[in-house]
């Protein structure tokens, strides 16, 4: 009977080490999927502005860099380099911004208002209702900030808090 128990639980344990290996290689695969994807701004994405209507990618300013951050309100971190975005805005003013959240517009509107973003033309707060963002860059963390060239090709990735500074250089 020792036997059995014993023959049972070695392949128990068997069985979850296959298990959870094989998780660990497919979230892996996901993963280096996304990164591969978003070397180049996917040309798909699309988000609801303010006003909700449709927002796509290819509706920024061509021939300008684009800073993407994917942030929550209630996160300091993202609060905080939103607020840097703000502050340095002269030494970006000729790059596109986008901020986007799966916030409710109404936490957005709050946000656009509070921070005076409706003096700032080359910000847009965009709203992710349909997680968009995942499907694309595959996190939905935040804060993340994505930098993109004049040709939407990615330069830079900052997962977690990135100020100006190092965003521009």
């Amino acid at each position: 009977m020792k036997k059995i128990i014993k023959i049972s639980l070695l392949l128990f344990f068997a069985f979850a080490i296959l298990f959870l290996t094989n998780k660990i290689f497919i979230s892996l695969s996901i993963k280096e999927n996304a990164q591969r994807k978003i070397l180049k701004l996917p040309s798909d994405g699309s988000f609801k502005n303010l006003n909700q209507t449709i927002f796509s990618f290819s509706d920024i300013i061509p021939n300008r860099e684009l800073i993407i951050v994917h942030f929550n309100s209630e996160c300091d971190y993202c609060m905080n380099e939103i607020s840097d975005i703000i502050k340095q805005s002269e030494l970006i003013k000729d790059k596109n911004v986008l901020l986007i959240s799966s916030e409710k517009n109404e936490v957005l509107e709050k946000l656009y208002y509070e921070k005076n973003l409706n003096k700032y033309s080359f910000i847009k707060i965009l709203r992710d209702d349909n997680h968009t963002f995942l499907n694309l860059f595959g996190t939905n963390a935040f804060p993340i900030t994505l930098v993109y060239d004049k040709n939407l090709q990615l330069k830079k990735k900052y997962n977690g808090e990135a100020s100006i500074e190092a965003i521009i250089k």
